[in-house]
């Protein structure tokens, strides 16, 4: 198994400027199953660029409406099932985007959704079974958009978990923990607290040390974790965590 990351940044600012090396595309899980995950603007055409083949994708996950999140899901509809002449592919997906955010928006159409072959709807506490080899826990998060979701996948004997966009809380661990994950991708958007509620960089650390996975890598960068000297916060990850930590960077592939 392997994890194509096409774009590893998130946040208003980061989706706005496109940071080189550093965009929204969100990233690509590949085993029995090909799994495109959160694709944000620039997702159609990086993953394009970067050399995949979008025909091969048998599930979209998409975790909430964001727009740094679901954006590229409508092109990618069209790219993946030949524009809805072949439905081959799968659309899991939160509340908000099947059916709308608080005010009505983000929602995909119906036009869109008719192009995959089934819709699957994410809730924070139930499991979905596809296929022989994948099962996909929904997990809980605490965000703005009320109906976001992570995931525990279980896929060709191996587990991997994602966080997406969450504040800290206390069961947060919990969600995880039990997992023996290999590997955890956990949205980071800055180094340290301010007002806004994403998770920053040491919170993060002790989410890490909490599940324990054999490898965590730090994914949803804003402008200071893009900007700021990644290897010194490898480092400091590695070290208060005993987890080898990795930060993200665009068309990195990650073998499992």
């Amino acid at each position: 198994m392997e994890i194509h990351f096409i774009g590893v940044a998130g946040g208003r600012e980061a989706m706005a400027k496109q940071y080189p090396g550093h965009g929204t595309g969100g990233f690509i899980i590949k085993g029995s199953l090909n799994i495109y995950v959160d694709p944000g603007p620039g997702a159609l055409v990086k993953s394009r660029m970067f050399g995949e083949k979008l025909e091969d994708i048998d599930i979209v996950f998409v975790s909430h409406y964001h727009i740094d999140h679901a954006n590229d899901v409508q092109p990618l509809a069209e790219a993946i099932n030949m524009y809805g002449f072949k439905k081959k592919a799968i659309l899991i997906a939160s509340k908000s985007v099947l059916f709308g955010g608080p005010l009505g928006d983000g929602k995909i159409s119906e036009y869109h959704k008719s192009m995959f072959k089934e819709v699957i709807l994410a809730k924070a506490g139930e499991t979905v079974k596809i296929g022989e080899n994948t099962k996909m826990k929904f997990t809980k998060t605490m965000h703005d958009d009320e109906t976001t979701v992570g995931f525990v996948l279980n896929m060709d004997g191996k587990r991997i978990g994602y966080t997406s966009d969450t504040e800290y809380f206390d069961s947060l661990c919990e969600e995880f923990r039990h997992e023996q994950l290999d590997l955890l991708i956990i949205n980071i958007i800055k180094p340290k607290k301010d007002m806004y509620k994403h998770m920053d960089l040491e919170t993060g650390i002790e989410v890490i040390k909490c599940i324990k996975p054999k490898k965590a890598y730090i994914y949803h960068l804003g402008g200071k974790m893009i900007l700021g000297d990644k290897e010194k916060m490898e480092k400091f990850c590695r070290e208060k965590s005993e987890v080898i930590c990795q930060i993200g960077r665009d068309n990195e592939v990650m073998n499992i």
